[in-house]
C-alpha cells in the first residue's frame, strides 16, 4: 500500500456577521437561535509537503519525505454556521452558552506553481460541535 499526504497552511483573515434570535425563558433567562456568516481571504506563502509510506504485512516506513520551495497561494473561504444557546441578563452584563455543530462552507485555493487548485463547491462539515462560553458587557 502507497499514501500520499499533503499539508499546506496558509493563514488568512476572517470578517463575518450574525443574526440571532431570543425568547425570554424564565425570569432572567434567554433562549437564542443564531446564525454566523463568515468570509475569509489569505495571500502568502506557503510551504508544500508531501509523503508517501509503503506499508505491506512485513515493513512500515516512511520513504519518501519533498519540502516544495516556497510559493505565493490565495485562499477564499465562506461558512455559515447556525447555532443555538442560552444566556443569563443581568442589567448591563451577559453571561451565556452558544452550541453548534453544523457548518456549511466553500474554500477555493489557488497555487502559483504547477499544483492543482483546490475549490469545494460545498461542503458539509456535521461533526464540527463547538461550544462557546460567552461574558458580555452593554453599554
Amino acid at each position: 500500500m502507497i499514501e500520499t499526504s499533503r499539508q499546506t497552511t496558509i493563514p488568512n483573515v476572517i470578517a463575518g456577521l450574525g443574526v440571532e434570535i431570543q425568547r425570554k425563558f424564565y425570569k432572567r433567562v434567554y433562549l437564542f437561535a443564531a446564525v454566523e456568516a463568515r468570509a475569509g481571504y489569505g495571500n502568502s506563502k506557503y510551504s508544500y509537503v508531501t509523503s508517501e509510506r509503503i506499508e505491506n504485512y512485513q515493513f512500515n516506513q516512511y520513504a519518501n519525505t519533498i519540502f516544495t520551495p516556497d510559493a505565493y497561494a490565495r485562499m477564499f473561504t465562506v461558512n455559515i454556521a447556525p447555532s443555538i444557546g442560552a444566556k443569563i441578563l443581568f442589567g448591563s452584563i451577559c453571561f451565556g452558552t452558544e452550541l453548534s455543530a453544523i457548518q456549511l462552507g466553500y474554500k477555493n485555493i489557488y497555487y502559483s506553481q504547477n499544483f492543482p487548485s483546490y475549490m469545494s463547491t460545498s461542503g458539509f462539515n456535521a461533526g464540527m460541535f463547538r461550544q462557546r462560553f460567552f461574558l458580555h458587557y452593554r453599554f
